[in-house]
């Protein structure tokens, strides 16, 4: 598909169709089992006429019956007495043409939902993203831009490049407050609406959440996420990255010898979550007996 001089490569994506039409896979896709009851059910209106339609539908199918579900047995007496007729009509179909019966269930109305493509989510961000970006600048705001540059840049070229980025930036922040977005109540940068904090600042202080967590177990090994909430509110996630971090240090230290008894009951205390005045260092010697000393009892067991 060839674009037109004037056409934006940030416009709207062309129709799937077009793409699946010569393929392989859109032989595939058009010749599935699936994909042509769907056809067929989607001309159930011009089959039967728009007022049948309106409280009726094809449901399913068995092998050669196909099922008609009515949503009132007034109108399932109506169709009894055309059921010879729409099935002719059926029949004269592509792929209606298998069915031999037609059949008849009592159900409730069907549920219109409009159709969507796949590409809808993309081109509605496209559209929202446009219509946010696209605001224009006041002649004011243009002129100020335009005045600091000549003050400063004396490169017109430079200069150039310079107005024309900065314009830019104006009209996006311009376009952003618009919307609805908002300073993050940490670093002041603008963010959309719904949230308090920009993704930056969450996990740094994610990051300062997870450091304290690791003090705090050195201390107090055994302790609960539970636990661990009631001294410094953070997530779970925060809480179990930290633990995992803390394990993995203290393994480390008994791999290479360092300190051992000691990070052997510190080491089982954050397993068991119990407290490690409690445990003696022959408990933690025989809970952690098939554990490897060293990196290199790893690979002579194996």
């Amino acid at each position: 598909m060839e674009r037109k001089n004037n056409e934006k490569r940030t416009g709207r994506l062309s129709n799937l169709s077009e793409l699946f039409q010569l393929s392989k896979e859109g032989k595939t896709l058009f010749s599935n089992p699936s994909f042509r009851f769907w056809q067929l059910q989607n001309k159930w209106k011009h089959i039967a006429g728009s007022m049948i339609a309106r409280e009726s539908y094809i449901s399913f199918e068995r092998k050669q019956t196909l099922y008609i579900t009515v949503t009132n047995s007034v109108w399932m007496n109506h169709l009894y007495m055309m059921k010879a007729d729409l099935l002719k009509r059926i029949r004269e179909d592509d792929y209606g043409k298998k069915y031999t019966d037609i059949r008849f269930v009592a159900g409730q109305a069907k549920i219109e939902r409009p159709p969507e493509s796949s590409l809808a989510p993309v081109n509605n961000r496209r559209e929202k993203e446009e219509k946010i970006y696209s605001v224009p600048l006041s002649e004011e705001e243009r002129n100020s831009i335009d005045k600091w540059t000549g003050a400063y840049i004396s490169d017109t070229n430079t200069r150039s490049l310079f107005t024309k980025m900065m314009k830019a930036a104006a009209a996006k922040r311009k376009g952003e407050i618009r919307a609805g977005w908002h300073s993050c109540a940490v670093c002041g940068d603008l963010i959309p609406p719904g949230i308090n904090t920009c993704t930056v600042c969450e996990n740094r202080k994610e990051q300062s959440q997870i450091g304290k967590i690791i003090l705090l177990l050195k201390e107090t090994p055994h302790l609960s996420y539970n636990e661990i909430y009631k001294k410094i509110p953070c997530k779970y996630t925060a809480y179990e990255e930290g633990r995992e971090t803390l394990i993995q240090r203290i393994r480390e230290n008994i791999y290479r010898k360092i300190d051992g008894p000691l990070n052997k009951r510190v080491l089982l205390s954050m397993i068991l979550h119990k407290p490690l005045k409690d445990i003696s260092l022959r408990e933690a010697e025989t809970a952690l007996r098939n554990m490897p000393e060293t990196k290199f009892d790893i690979i002579n067991k194996k």
